[in-house]
């Protein structure tokens, strides 16, 4: 099923202009024998009609299609995370800025990309249909790695990429080995002391003195080790802080901008609402001034036939009195 993308105000204006330049250029062809820029020209008139005309949705059994001009691009129903309404102009497989956001799984990565269809409640529904049919037929396989992530991504709400995923564990590792090598540490220190106290009371030889002068020359390593790992900690909790602000204030700016749409929607519905009874109210208006002219002209109508009625019987009173005075001379 292919679904036509929405031509926007600023690509019709576009071509508009692109096209009256193209026969200016040409006039000028014409009158000046310059013909180069309206060679150039056409083939960008040619590029956007390509763009223009060929710029669909089609929905496969496996995936939907996205293809503008030579470009196009299939984005599988078991990689989609999300479908939802959005506007924005970053150059994408649209000719519109009120378009829909189709996030997606592809390799390690959570990656989006948009759609411009005429109607993006009913795009949104077939999509929909589709992704619940093609599920079903996916009913009796196992799982792969592809749909845990898709599964675990729409639960939690993931709005990060995977590889951002993956650094974080990294951290976690991290820390868990720095607090295993400083429960290591004080054992070696522990170790040197008891060498120490031993020694105290004989005479040390030159190379116990060495290994003692090298074991201290580790304790102070080790200390400073300490101290650089507990400044790379808290830098890094810093940096996952920091992380975790900026995905709720995405979040919470998201949810503002759905409600803004919201209200955006009920305002228009409430002024839609006003009109159709206005002019209800003023059709009701005139079908009543109409009945009661038609009400007055039946009324005035009827006058004018009772006075020719009373005109001709009079009439023919007359007519008979002469008749009959007639008739009594004779």
């Amino acid at each position: 099923m292919k679904i036509k993308s929405k031509i926007g105000d600023g690509v019709f204006i576009s071509c508009v202009i692109v096209s009256i330049i193209m026969l200016f250029m040409y006039v000028a062809w014409v009158l000046t024998g310059v013909w180069w820029p309206a060679v150039a020209l056409t083939l960008i008139v040619l590029v956007m009609c390509l763009i223009y005309f060929n710029t669909f949705y089609e929905l496969l059994p496996d995936g939907i299609l996205l293809s503008c001009g030579l470009l196009s691009k299939a984005v599988p129903y078991r990689a989609i995370i999300s479908v939802t309404d959005a506007d924005s102009i970053s150059p994408s497989y649209c000719l519109s800025s009120k378009r829909v956001m189709i996030r997606y799984i592809e390799g390690d990565e959570i990656k989006y990309t948009y759609a411009s269809p005429a109607n993006r409640a009913q795009f949104r529904e077939l999509l929909n249909k589709a992704m619940t049919k093609y599920a079903e037929t996916l009913k009796k396989e196992a799982k792969t790695e592809l749909d845990i992530a898709v599964s675990k991504a729409k639960k939690e709400n993931i709005a990060q990429t995977k590889a951002e995923e993956r650094a974080a564990v990294n951290i976690e590792n991290q820390l868990k080995a720095e607090t295993q090598e400083k429960m290591e540490k004080p054992k070696l220190g522990e170790r040197v002391g008891k060498i120490v106290n031993k020694n105290d009371d004989k005479i040390l030889t030159r190379e116990q003195q060495q290994k003692m002068k090298e074991e201290k020359k580790l304790l102070a390593r080790l200390r400073k080790q300490k101290e650089k790992e507990t400044k790379i900690a808290l830098k890094q909790e810093q940096i996952i802080k920091e992380r975790q602000i900026r995905a709720q204030r995405e979040q919470s700016k998201l949810i503002e901008k759905r409600k803004q749409t919201e209200l955006k929607k009920s305002s228009d519905e409430a002024k839609e609402q006003t009109l159709n009874e206005k002019l209800e109210n003023q059709q009701k208006k005139l079908v009543k001034k109409e009945t009661a002219k038609a009400n007055k002209l039946e009324a005035k109508r009827e006058a004018r036939d009772k006075k020719l009625s009373e005109a001709n019987k009079a009439l023919a009173e007359k007519e008979a009195k002469r008749n009959a005075s007639k008739n009594t001379q004779e």
